[in-house]
């Protein structure tokens, strides 16, 4: 979920809206607040050597579903601009992301949209006993990330 602060924030408060190339295919982003509290849990017990979990938040949800919860929180519209493919390539090459790293994204974008990031699993809840933060929560603590940027008078 922090993802979201990290590299979309700056749209998010200078344009309202966020980009993307994944349509309407759903993530089960999690917390990172969430893995933190699974590493203290796992690191902290013993009997969990070679063992794996799939941690994952509680719901998937599309950027379109993400772009309402967040203007619910800030107040106003933000929008999920998808765009193809290549444009998104273009865009990241176009404000200085390297090429290897346009196309790491761009074929995440494209795990993404072929719902393959869409799973939601227990795991969270079984080890730390309780439900992952929902990305209501999420949205509710950060919101100072998203707010307009105030404008300066002339």
């Amino acid at each position: 979920m922090q993802n979201l602060v990290n590299y979309n924030a700056g749209s998010i408060r200078s344009e309202n809206a966020f980009y993307g190339c994944q349509g309407d295919g759903a993530v089960s982003a999690i917390d990172i607040r969430d893995i933190a509290a699974v590493a203290v849990i796992i690191l902290a017990a013993t009997g969990r050597e070679g063992k794996s979990y799939a941690l994952t938040g509680g719901e998937a949800l599309t950027n379109s579903q993400i772009a309402e919860k967040i203007s619910r929180v800030v107040g106003r519209k933000i929008r999920y601009m998808d765009l193809p493919p290549a444009e998104f390539k273009k865009a990241q090459l176009s404000v200085g992301v390297p090429e290897w790293s346009a196309d790491a994204l761009t074929d995440l974008q494209r795990l993404y949209r072929e719902g393959k990031a869409s799973r939601v699993t227990n795991d969270v809840e079984r080890l730390t006993g309780r439900k992952p933060l929902t990305f209501d929560q999420f949205v509710t603590d950060y919101a100072f990330a998203f707010q307009a940027e105030a404008k300066v008078a002339s």
